[in-house]
Order: C-alpha cells, then structure tokens, then sequence
C-alpha cells in the first residue's frame, strides 16, 4: 500500500523497493497470533492487522506499517477466524470463517458485526460495485457490506475457498475444505462470480493447500524470454 510492503509480525517488517531491502517497521503492541493483513485505501490508506490466540482477538491499523494503533470500538468476535478483507466504496469488510463478516466505515477504526450464515469459505471480493463472499457453493453479496443478499451457484460440485478476481471481471478459485489436497484439489473458473467452470484434470497439477490468492501484473524481466 502507498508503495510500501508490510509483513505483520511484531515487530513488523517493511520495504520501500519493491521487497529488495527490509527494514525493521513497528510493534503491534499485541501479544497474540497475527491471522490476517490487508492495505485498505481509506482516506490516506491504512494497514490493518488482525489477531487472534485461544479466546483474545485484536485489530491494529498504521498508516505507514510503523505507527500501530488498536482499534478504538470492535465486537468481541471481530478478528477470529479471518478469512481476508477487502475494501469497497468506502468500507472495509472482514470476513470470519464463523459465519459473519465485520465492517468498518472509516479505515478500520470502529466495526460493526454483521451475520450471514452458519460458515463462510472464502475471503471476500470487491467487484467495483459488489462485494462476494462464498459458502461452498452459494455466493453472498452487498452493495455496502451491512444488507447481504445469497444465491446458489452454477456449475458441478462447486466448493469455493481462495479466490481472487481481475479488474476484467474473472474469477478464479480453488475448493475449500479440509483435506482437499492433491488428489482431490480442484480450480474453477468464472466470469461472472456465479456461474463457474471445473478446470479439467492437466490444466494444473495438484499440491498443498492453497491459502492465499491474488492477481497481479508484471513487466518481464531480463531472466525472463516472454
């Protein structure tokens, strides 16, 4: 965010060159496991790290990955489980495998819980008008993060765990679940979020878990021939 990397131990680590160099950041001054971090761009853009060990929860931001400030109002269960976060038309939503998601209007300050369902698998997608979070094979959806709507999905024996999306508005995800792997790994495809495609067996090769997905671009470089 703001062209700096942050890794979110404690103390946090941060690079201004594109990760070539790091240099020792901050505390977050929470002495619990940290589950999840996300740059939201709000106001001047915020880090936001949340935590989570036994029954203690916690949700830091920074402005810059050195300065930590706890959040001044979140509920209880804000910050278990944490899927992922995204940001939207000014909101940020946290989602917890619990079921519920957290949203804060103002940088990640102040949350207010909100509750979908019984679980939910995936972290959450900012569309450009929309934010999606699966549950297995049904898609929720919010214009504002607070009022969801649900619909189940198109296609076979859909799963939905990490996903990511590209600004041309396609989707690709792997099954979630527990031991999943290998074998019995599976990735789809979508163009809409709703109706999606089982990539047949030779488009990937199965491995571990996969926890985390993103899309990106880069130029090539001199050790690369395309």
């Amino acid at each position: 965010g703001n062209g700096r990397f942050v890794a979110n131990n404690s103390p946090t680590r941060i690079s201004d060159d594109g990760g070539k160099t790091w240099a020792e950041g901050g505390q977050l001054d929470i002495n619990i496991n940290t589950r999840a971090i996300e740059f939201v761009p709000h106001e001047a853009g915020y880090f936001i790290v949340a935590g989570e060990s036994g029954e203690q929860r916690a949700i830091v931001r920074s402005p810059d990955g050195v300065t930590w400030t706890a959040a001044s109002m979140r509920p209880e269960p804000c910050g278990s489980y944490t899927l992922g976060m995204a940001y939207g038309d000014g909101a940020t939503v946290m989602v917890s495998g619990d079921g519920f998601v957290c949203r804060s209007l103002d940088g990640g300050d102040t949350w207010m819980q909100v509750l979908i369902s019984d679980r939910l698998t995936s972290p959450p997608i900012w569309t450009g008008t929309e934010f999606f979070v699966y549950e297995g094979n049904t898609v929720h959806y919010s214009a504002d993060g607070a009022q969801w709507s649900s619909q189940q999905l198109v296609g076979d024996d859909l799963s939905i765990g990490q996903v990511a999306r590209s600004p041309e508005g396609t989707f690709v995800a792997a099954n979630g679940g527990w031991m999943v792997w290998y074998g019995k790994q599976k990735f789809y495809r979508s163009e809409d979020g709703v109706t999606w495609e089982t990539l047949p067996e030779g488009a990937f090769v199965g491995s571990h878990p996969i926890y985390f997905m993103a899309y990106g671009r880069v130029q090539p470089g001199a050790g690369c021939a395309g």
